[in-house]
């Protein structure tokens, strides 16, 4: 009898105490089961977003061809199909530039990419690039004076883009017609 229970206490030294894996598989089930259903809420919340982003965006779209209406909707018939379709003009990239904000204390940043939609051939080229350190300056100082909620707007895009074209018609002898966000992330 004692060889017997020698051998129980034996038994018992070598056998960890069980865990309780009922509670540990029920905590990994909950928390799997949170992760997943906050993934699901932010997959619908950037899809919602986006929608209204289209949305707004098709909104400046039309309010821009109700101001700039091709000829046809001038009532000019006489031009042909080929004058209807519209003139864009050569454009001057200005290199991408990473920029602070104007709201310090959110320490965000945007990187910007910038073409300038130019008519005026040779002659206006070599102006741009003569004038390619005032209009970094333009847009450096256009840019920083926003705040992030300004510029994640379709709207605060728009409003920074037409001042960028205005301050950069002021220091130019020949107005640039339109200026292109080629990057814009904002972090």
């Amino acid at each position: 009898m004692s060889e017997n229970k020698e051998q129980i206490e034996s038994q018992d030294e070598v056998e960890p105490p069980k865990k309780n894996t009922s509670k540990t598989k029920k905590i990994l089930f909950v928390g799997l089961g949170i992760i997943t259903f906050v993934s699901l809420i932010a997959a619908v919340f950037l899809m919602i977003r986006k929608t209204s982003q289209h949305q707004s965006l098709s909104q400046v779209e039309t309010s821009h061809k109700e101001q700039h209406p091709t000829p046809n909707e001038k009532g000019d018939n006489s031009k042909s199909e080929e004058s209807v379709a519209p003139n864009f003009g050569d454009t001057y990239l200005i290199s991408e530039m990473n920029l602070n904000l104007s709201n310090a204390l959110e320490n965000r940043f945007v990187s910007l990419g910038v073409a300038i939609e130019y008519h005026g051939g040779a002659n206006q080229l070599n102006e741009l690039k003569k004038r390619e350190a005032q209009i970094k300056d333009i847009i450096i100082r256009t840019t920083t004076s926003k705040t992030r909620t300004e510029l994640l707007t379709e709207n605060g895009k728009e409003l920074l883009r037409r001042e960028m074209i205005n301050r950069i018609n002021e220091v130019c002898d020949k107005p640039v017609q339109n200026v292109f966000f080629t990057q814009f992330l904002l972090e």
